[in-house]
Protein backbone atom coordinates (compact mmCIF):
# COMPACT_ATOMS: atom_id res chain seq x y z
CA UNK A 1 0.00 0.00 0.00
CA UNK A 2 2.60 2.77 0.89
CA UNK A 3 3.80 2.19 -2.49
CA UNK A 4 0.63 2.99 -4.05
CA UNK A 5 -0.21 6.04 -2.02
CA UNK A 6 3.54 7.53 -3.15
CA UNK A 7 3.13 6.55 -6.97
CA UNK A 8 0.18 7.94 -7.40
CA UNK A 9 -0.53 10.65 -5.36
CA UNK A 10 -3.41 12.09 -7.67
CA UNK A 11 -5.48 9.10 -6.56
CA UNK A 12 -4.77 9.27 -2.97
CA UNK A 13 -8.10 10.90 -2.10
CA UNK A 14 -10.24 7.82 -3.40
CA UNK A 15 -7.94 5.67 -1.20
CA UNK A 16 -9.05 7.23 2.07
CA UNK A 17 -12.61 7.17 1.12
CA UNK A 18 -12.67 3.79 2.29
CA UNK A 19 -11.86 4.80 6.17
CA UNK A 20 -14.67 6.50 6.56
CA UNK A 21 -17.78 4.79 8.25
CA UNK A 22 -20.92 6.62 7.66
CA UNK A 23 -22.61 5.55 10.66
CA UNK A 24 -20.21 6.84 13.17
CA UNK A 25 -19.67 10.69 11.46
CA UNK A 26 -22.01 13.02 12.01
CA UNK A 27 -24.51 14.69 8.79
CA UNK A 28 -22.48 17.81 9.18
CA UNK A 29 -18.95 16.10 8.13
CA UNK A 30 -20.71 13.72 5.84
CA UNK A 31 -22.44 16.21 3.68
CA UNK A 32 -19.57 18.24 2.35
CA UNK A 33 -17.75 14.62 2.40
CA UNK A 34 -20.02 13.48 -0.27
CA UNK A 35 -19.41 16.36 -2.37
CA UNK A 36 -15.78 15.97 -1.85
CA UNK A 37 -16.32 12.36 -3.00
CA UNK A 38 -18.77 12.95 -5.77
CA UNK A 39 -16.30 16.23 -7.54
CA UNK A 40 -13.41 13.28 -7.14
CA UNK A 41 -15.75 10.99 -9.12
CA UNK A 42 -16.24 13.07 -12.18
CA UNK A 43 -12.67 14.93 -11.94
CA UNK A 44 -13.85 18.38 -10.62
CA UNK A 45 -10.95 19.08 -8.78
CA UNK A 46 -12.12 23.00 -8.14
CA UNK A 47 -15.02 21.98 -6.49
CA UNK A 48 -13.30 18.41 -4.73
CA UNK A 49 -10.62 21.27 -3.56
CA UNK A 50 -13.60 23.93 -1.54
CA UNK A 51 -15.26 20.80 -0.09
CA UNK A 52 -12.18 18.66 1.35
CA UNK A 53 -11.51 21.89 3.03
CA UNK A 54 -15.10 22.10 4.45
CA UNK A 55 -15.13 18.66 5.35
CA UNK A 56 -11.76 19.13 7.22
CA UNK A 57 -12.57 21.89 8.82
CA UNK A 58 -16.00 20.82 10.04
CA UNK A 59 -14.22 17.25 11.45
CA UNK A 60 -12.28 19.98 13.06
CA UNK A 61 -14.98 21.33 15.11
CA UNK A 62 -17.62 18.38 15.55
CA UNK A 63 -14.63 15.66 15.54
CA UNK A 64 -11.52 16.72 16.88
CA UNK A 65 -8.90 14.32 18.03
CA UNK A 66 -10.10 11.57 15.29
CA UNK A 67 -8.76 9.69 12.56
CA UNK A 68 -11.72 10.43 10.16
CA UNK A 69 -10.18 14.36 11.16
CA UNK A 70 -7.19 13.39 10.04
CA UNK A 71 -8.55 11.50 7.14
CA UNK A 72 -10.03 14.61 5.51
CA UNK A 73 -7.15 16.61 6.36
CA UNK A 74 -4.88 14.54 4.32
CA UNK A 75 -7.38 14.80 1.49
CA UNK A 76 -7.22 18.55 1.17
CA UNK A 77 -3.93 18.54 1.56
CA UNK A 78 -3.12 16.13 -1.49
CA UNK A 79 -5.28 18.08 -3.81
CA UNK A 80 -2.72 21.06 -3.53
CA UNK A 81 -1.74 22.06 -7.03
CA UNK A 82 1.62 22.61 -8.55
CA UNK A 83 2.08 26.52 -7.90
CA UNK A 84 0.32 28.07 -4.79
CA UNK A 85 0.82 31.07 -2.99
CA UNK A 86 2.48 31.41 0.00
CA UNK A 87 -0.44 31.48 2.08
CA UNK A 88 -1.59 28.42 0.46
CA UNK A 89 1.00 26.52 0.77
CA UNK A 90 1.31 27.08 4.33
CA UNK A 91 -2.16 25.84 4.99
CA UNK A 92 -1.74 22.85 2.86
CA UNK A 93 1.20 22.24 5.18
CA UNK A 94 -0.82 22.38 7.88
CA UNK A 95 -3.16 20.12 6.73
CA UNK A 96 -0.32 17.61 5.78
CA UNK A 97 1.11 17.96 9.79
CA UNK A 98 -2.73 17.37 11.13
CA UNK A 99 -3.11 14.60 8.73
CA UNK A 100 0.24 12.79 10.52
CA UNK A 101 -0.53 13.67 13.89
CA UNK A 102 -4.08 12.25 13.97
CA UNK A 103 -2.59 8.97 12.01
CA UNK A 104 -2.01 7.27 15.65
CA UNK A 105 -5.94 6.77 16.02
CA UNK A 106 -6.03 4.46 13.15
CA UNK A 107 -5.52 0.75 13.52
CA UNK A 108 -3.23 -1.43 12.43
CA UNK A 109 0.09 -0.48 10.96
CA UNK A 110 0.33 3.44 12.52
CA UNK A 111 3.83 3.55 11.61
CA UNK A 112 3.16 3.09 8.21
CA UNK A 113 0.60 5.30 7.40
CA UNK A 114 2.62 8.11 9.76
CA UNK A 115 5.52 7.60 7.41
CA UNK A 116 3.72 7.66 4.27
CA UNK A 117 2.17 10.81 5.43
CA UNK A 118 5.62 12.17 6.12
CA UNK A 119 6.58 11.70 2.99
CA UNK A 120 3.94 12.60 0.92
CA UNK A 121 4.35 15.94 2.76
CA UNK A 122 8.71 16.27 1.71
CA UNK A 123 7.00 14.89 -1.98
CA UNK A 124 4.49 17.84 -2.17
CA UNK A 125 6.87 19.95 -0.32
CA UNK A 126 9.05 19.25 -3.42
CA UNK A 127 6.88 19.27 -6.37
CA UNK A 128 5.66 22.34 -5.74
CA UNK A 129 6.66 26.24 -6.53
CA UNK A 130 5.14 29.44 -4.88
CA UNK A 131 3.60 32.11 -6.51
CA UNK A 132 4.77 36.11 -5.71
CA UNK A 133 3.69 38.50 -8.25
CA UNK A 134 5.25 36.97 -11.32
CA UNK A 135 8.38 35.57 -9.47
CA UNK A 136 8.30 31.53 -9.03
CA UNK A 137 10.42 29.77 -6.23
CA UNK A 138 10.42 26.08 -5.25
CA UNK A 139 9.19 25.57 -2.17
CA UNK A 140 11.95 22.77 -1.59
CA UNK A 141 13.86 25.36 0.24
CA UNK A 142 11.44 25.25 3.18
CA UNK A 143 11.87 21.28 3.69
CA UNK A 144 13.11 20.37 7.38
CA UNK A 145 13.76 16.32 7.33
CA UNK A 146 13.52 16.44 11.13
CA UNK A 147 10.06 15.56 11.70
CA UNK A 148 10.89 12.38 9.26
CA UNK A 149 13.96 11.27 11.13
CA UNK A 150 12.63 11.13 14.22
CA UNK A 151 9.74 9.12 12.78
CA UNK A 152 12.02 6.88 11.35
CA UNK A 153 13.75 6.39 14.74
CA UNK A 154 10.86 6.02 16.67
CA UNK A 155 9.65 3.27 13.93
CA UNK A 156 12.80 1.55 13.96
CA UNK A 157 12.54 2.20 10.07
CA UNK A 158 16.24 2.87 9.11
CA UNK A 159 17.53 1.49 6.39
CA UNK A 160 13.93 0.76 5.11
CA UNK A 161 12.47 2.18 1.73
CA UNK A 162 11.14 5.07 3.77
CA UNK A 163 14.68 6.14 4.56
CA UNK A 164 15.69 5.76 0.79
CA UNK A 165 13.16 7.69 -0.79
CA UNK A 166 13.51 10.44 1.93
CA UNK A 167 17.24 10.57 0.88
CA UNK A 168 16.20 10.84 -2.66
CA UNK A 169 14.02 13.54 -2.11
CA UNK A 170 16.97 15.27 0.26
CA UNK A 171 19.36 14.65 -2.93
CA UNK A 172 16.34 16.80 -5.14
CA UNK A 173 16.70 19.19 -2.51
CA UNK A 174 20.27 19.54 -2.54
CA UNK A 175 20.75 19.65 -6.18
CA UNK A 176 17.75 22.58 -6.42
CA UNK A 177 19.72 24.22 -4.50
CA UNK A 178 23.71 23.72 -6.22
CA UNK A 179 24.83 21.98 -3.15
CA UNK A 180 26.51 19.37 -5.48
CA UNK A 181 29.05 17.70 -2.76
CA UNK A 182 26.33 17.15 -0.30
CA UNK A 183 24.05 16.10 -2.57
CA UNK A 184 25.84 13.43 -4.27
CA UNK A 185 26.80 12.24 -0.51
CA UNK A 186 23.04 12.04 0.03
CA UNK A 187 22.46 10.44 -3.14
CA UNK A 188 24.72 7.69 -2.40
CA UNK A 189 23.63 7.38 0.61
CA UNK A 190 19.99 6.44 -0.81
CA UNK A 191 21.02 4.53 -3.52
CA UNK A 192 22.76 2.16 -1.33
CA UNK A 193 19.68 1.98 0.61
CA UNK A 194 17.63 1.11 -2.68
CA UNK A 195 20.39 -1.23 -3.72
CA UNK A 196 20.13 -3.51 -0.28
CA UNK A 197 16.43 -3.73 -0.84
CA UNK A 198 14.15 -6.45 -2.91
CA UNK A 199 14.45 -4.83 -6.66
CA UNK A 200 10.24 -5.44 -5.99
CA UNK A 201 10.51 -2.27 -3.82
CA UNK A 202 11.93 -0.11 -7.06
CA UNK A 203 10.05 2.79 -7.61
CA UNK A 204 9.79 6.14 -9.31
CA UNK A 205 11.76 7.34 -6.46
CA UNK A 206 14.75 5.29 -7.34
CA UNK A 207 14.71 6.20 -10.73
CA UNK A 208 14.50 9.92 -10.24
CA UNK A 209 17.18 9.53 -7.59
CA UNK A 210 19.68 8.29 -10.46
CA UNK A 211 18.71 11.16 -12.64
CA UNK A 212 19.50 13.92 -9.64
CA UNK A 213 22.12 11.92 -8.56
CA UNK A 214 24.49 11.19 -12.11
CA UNK A 215 23.55 15.09 -12.81
CA UNK A 216 25.47 16.15 -9.69
CA UNK A 217 27.84 14.08 -10.36
CA UNK A 218 28.05 16.23 -13.63
CA UNK A 219 27.74 19.57 -12.22
CA UNK A 220 30.86 18.47 -9.95
CA UNK A 221 32.92 17.49 -12.88
CA UNK A 222 33.05 13.82 -11.50
CA UNK A 223 31.51 12.48 -15.47
CA UNK A 224 32.64 9.00 -15.28
CA UNK A 225 30.34 8.71 -12.26
CA UNK A 226 27.81 10.41 -14.00
CA UNK A 227 28.22 8.47 -16.79
CA UNK A 228 28.32 5.01 -14.41
CA UNK A 229 24.94 5.71 -12.52
CA UNK A 230 22.77 7.25 -15.12
CA UNK A 231 23.02 4.57 -17.69
CA UNK A 232 21.10 2.12 -14.53
CA UNK A 233 18.40 4.00 -16.17
CA UNK A 234 19.08 2.89 -19.49
CA UNK A 235 21.40 0.08 -20.01
CA UNK A 236 20.06 -3.03 -20.10
CA UNK A 237 16.57 -2.67 -18.84
CA UNK A 238 14.89 -1.70 -21.97
CA UNK A 239 12.14 -4.16 -20.92
CA UNK A 240 11.64 -2.99 -17.45
CA UNK A 241 8.37 -0.89 -16.72
CA UNK A 242 10.94 2.24 -16.15
CA UNK A 243 8.88 5.28 -17.55
CA UNK A 244 10.45 6.49 -20.61
CA UNK A 245 10.91 10.20 -19.19
CA UNK A 246 12.86 8.42 -17.42
CA UNK A 247 15.57 7.01 -19.66
CA UNK A 248 14.81 9.69 -21.99
CA UNK A 249 16.50 12.59 -19.68
CA UNK A 250 18.95 9.84 -18.25
CA UNK A 251 20.02 9.22 -22.22
CA UNK A 252 20.59 13.12 -22.63
CA UNK A 253 22.50 13.55 -19.20
CA UNK A 254 24.38 10.20 -20.00
CA UNK A 255 25.61 12.08 -23.23
CA UNK A 256 26.93 15.17 -21.78
CA UNK A 257 29.19 12.75 -19.54
CA UNK A 258 30.27 10.88 -22.37
CA UNK A 259 31.46 14.33 -24.24
CA UNK A 260 33.69 15.80 -21.40
CA UNK A 261 35.22 11.93 -21.00
CA UNK A 262 36.03 12.22 -24.90
CA UNK A 263 37.24 15.78 -24.86
CA UNK A 264 39.50 14.71 -21.81
CA UNK A 265 40.68 11.38 -24.19
CA UNK A 266 40.08 9.21 -21.36
CA UNK A 267 37.15 7.72 -23.36
CA UNK A 268 39.25 3.85 -23.91
CA UNK A 269 39.51 4.13 -19.97
CA UNK A 270 36.08 5.05 -19.03
CA UNK A 271 34.88 1.94 -20.97
CA UNK A 272 37.14 -0.16 -19.78
CA UNK A 273 35.57 0.87 -15.75
CA UNK A 274 32.08 -0.02 -16.90
CA UNK A 275 30.58 3.35 -19.14
CA UNK A 276 28.23 1.19 -21.85
CA UNK A 277 28.80 1.65 -25.02
CA UNK A 278 24.94 1.64 -25.42
CA UNK A 279 23.90 4.88 -27.59
CA UNK A 280 25.93 4.88 -30.72
CA UNK A 281 28.49 7.53 -29.53
CA UNK A 282 31.41 6.09 -30.02
CA UNK A 283 30.82 5.11 -33.95
CA UNK A 284 30.22 8.90 -34.71
CA UNK A 285 32.52 8.85 -37.14
CA UNK A 286 30.67 10.28 -39.90
CA UNK A 287 26.57 11.59 -39.52
CA UNK A 288 26.55 13.55 -36.44
CA UNK A 289 24.11 11.99 -33.34
CA UNK A 290 22.45 14.91 -31.29
CA UNK A 291 23.69 15.27 -28.04
CA UNK A 292 21.87 17.83 -26.54
CA UNK A 293 19.02 19.61 -28.23
CA UNK A 294 17.08 22.05 -26.38
CA UNK A 295 13.39 23.27 -28.06
CA UNK A 296 13.29 26.77 -28.82
CA UNK A 297 11.64 29.77 -26.39
CA UNK A 298 7.54 30.37 -28.21
CA UNK A 299 7.99 33.84 -29.20
CA UNK A 300 6.43 36.66 -27.36
CA UNK A 301 4.79 38.28 -30.08
CA UNK A 302 3.42 35.33 -31.79
CA UNK A 303 -0.60 34.99 -32.56
CA UNK A 304 -0.86 31.73 -33.85
CA UNK A 305 1.22 28.53 -34.57
CA UNK A 306 4.57 28.12 -36.65
CA UNK A 307 7.01 25.97 -38.51
CA UNK A 308 10.53 26.72 -38.91
CA UNK A 309 13.45 24.82 -40.74
CA UNK A 310 17.15 25.46 -39.78
CA UNK A 311 20.36 24.48 -41.97
CA UNK A 312 23.90 23.97 -40.35
CA UNK A 313 26.62 22.44 -40.06
CA UNK A 314 28.36 20.56 -37.00
CA UNK A 315 32.27 21.92 -36.16
CA UNK A 316 34.46 19.23 -35.37
CA UNK A 317 33.64 19.64 -31.63
CA UNK A 318 30.03 18.87 -31.89
CA UNK A 319 28.80 22.60 -31.77
CA UNK A 320 27.00 24.24 -34.67
CA UNK A 321 28.42 27.42 -37.08
CA UNK A 322 26.90 28.54 -40.21
CA UNK A 323 23.27 28.51 -39.18
CA UNK A 324 20.83 29.39 -41.94
CA UNK A 325 16.99 29.67 -42.15
CA UNK A 326 15.87 27.38 -44.78
CA UNK A 327 11.87 27.74 -44.07
CA UNK A 328 9.50 29.35 -42.16
CA UNK A 329 5.62 30.00 -41.58
CA UNK A 330 6.85 33.54 -40.06
CA UNK A 331 9.80 35.35 -39.55
CA UNK A 332 9.87 35.37 -35.57
CA UNK A 333 9.97 31.42 -35.70
CA UNK A 334 12.59 31.15 -38.23
CA UNK A 335 14.77 33.32 -35.71
CA UNK A 336 13.69 31.47 -32.20
CA UNK A 337 14.86 28.09 -34.20
CA UNK A 338 18.31 29.55 -35.06
CA UNK A 339 18.57 30.96 -31.90
CA UNK A 340 17.67 27.74 -30.75
CA UNK A 341 20.44 25.32 -33.21
CA UNK A 342 23.19 27.73 -32.31
CA UNK A 343 22.90 25.98 -28.66
CA UNK A 344 22.72 22.73 -29.76
CA UNK A 345 25.81 20.11 -29.48
CA UNK A 346 26.33 16.93 -31.44
CA UNK A 347 29.38 14.04 -31.37
CA UNK A 348 32.27 15.33 -32.05
CA UNK A 349 33.76 13.90 -35.39
CA UNK A 350 36.24 11.17 -34.09
CA UNK A 351 37.84 9.82 -37.05
CA UNK A 352 37.78 13.27 -39.04
CA UNK A 353 36.57 11.70 -42.02
CA UNK A 354 33.22 12.42 -44.14
CA UNK A 355 33.40 15.63 -43.57
CA UNK A 356 30.09 16.27 -45.73
CA UNK A 357 27.75 14.42 -44.10
CA UNK A 358 28.70 17.19 -41.56
CA UNK A 359 27.54 19.97 -43.73
CA UNK A 360 23.64 21.28 -44.45
CA UNK A 361 21.96 19.15 -41.18
CA UNK A 362 18.67 20.43 -40.75
CA UNK A 363 16.42 21.09 -37.69
CA UNK A 364 12.44 21.33 -37.84
CA UNK A 365 10.82 22.98 -35.46
CA UNK A 366 7.28 23.14 -34.66
CA UNK A 367 5.75 25.73 -32.51
CA UNK A 368 2.15 24.85 -31.18
CA UNK A 369 -0.23 27.64 -29.76
CA UNK A 370 -3.62 27.10 -28.37
CA UNK A 371 -6.16 30.16 -28.02
CA UNK A 372 -8.45 30.84 -24.86
CA UNK A 373 -10.55 27.87 -25.52
CA UNK A 374 -7.26 24.94 -26.24
CA UNK A 375 -8.09 25.12 -30.02
CA UNK A 376 -4.56 25.30 -31.90
CA UNK A 377 -3.88 28.33 -33.72
CA UNK A 378 -3.37 27.54 -37.37
CA UNK A 379 -0.15 28.53 -39.01
CA UNK A 380 0.23 30.48 -42.07
CA UNK A 381 1.63 28.67 -45.09
CA UNK A 382 5.68 27.29 -44.78
CA UNK A 383 7.71 29.98 -47.43
CA UNK A 384 11.34 28.54 -48.48
CA UNK A 385 14.36 30.14 -48.78
CA UNK A 386 16.57 27.30 -48.66
CA UNK A 387 16.02 23.53 -50.63
CA UNK A 388 16.74 21.42 -48.37
CA UNK A 389 17.90 18.70 -50.14
CA UNK A 390 21.58 17.37 -47.68
CA UNK A 391 20.53 14.87 -44.91
CA UNK A 392 16.55 15.17 -45.18
CA UNK A 393 15.22 12.37 -43.27
CA UNK A 394 16.89 14.21 -40.16
CA UNK A 395 14.10 16.07 -40.43
CA UNK A 396 11.71 13.30 -39.23
CA UNK A 397 8.64 13.48 -37.35
CA UNK A 398 10.49 11.60 -34.29
CA UNK A 399 13.42 14.51 -34.53
CA UNK A 400 11.58 17.58 -34.42
CA UNK A 401 11.17 19.59 -32.35
CA UNK A 402 8.51 20.70 -30.60
CA UNK A 403 7.44 23.59 -28.35
CA UNK A 404 3.73 24.99 -26.60
CA UNK A 405 2.53 28.18 -25.94
CA UNK A 406 -1.15 29.84 -25.13
CA UNK A 407 -3.16 32.61 -26.64
CA UNK A 408 -3.87 33.42 -22.74
CA UNK A 409 -0.32 34.73 -22.12
CA UNK A 410 0.84 36.44 -25.15
CA UNK A 411 0.31 40.55 -24.50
Amino acid sequence: MKKLIILLLAFCALLFAGNITYAQIPDEVLKPYRKYNNAIKIKDYEQANKAAYTAWKTAEKVLGQHKTTGDLALNYAILAPRVVTRKEHDLRDRAYLRSIELGQYHQGDVSEIILDRHLERLIYFNNTSIIKGKNFSRANKYISFTEMEAALDQYQHRGTWYEAVMEAIRTSQLKTKKEYQVAIESGQKSLSIFDSLDAKNDSLQKYQLILDLGKSYYQSSLHLEAGLVLQRNFHKIKNEPIPDKYIRQSERAWKLSWLEIYKSGELENAYNKGLCKCIGLEGATGRPEPILRIPPIMPAKSRRSGEAIVVFDVKQDGSTENIRIASYSEKIFGDAASKAAGKFIYTPNLANIDHKKRTNIPARFIFTLRGDQGKILPAKPLKTDIPVTVNRDMISEERTLITTGSRIRVR
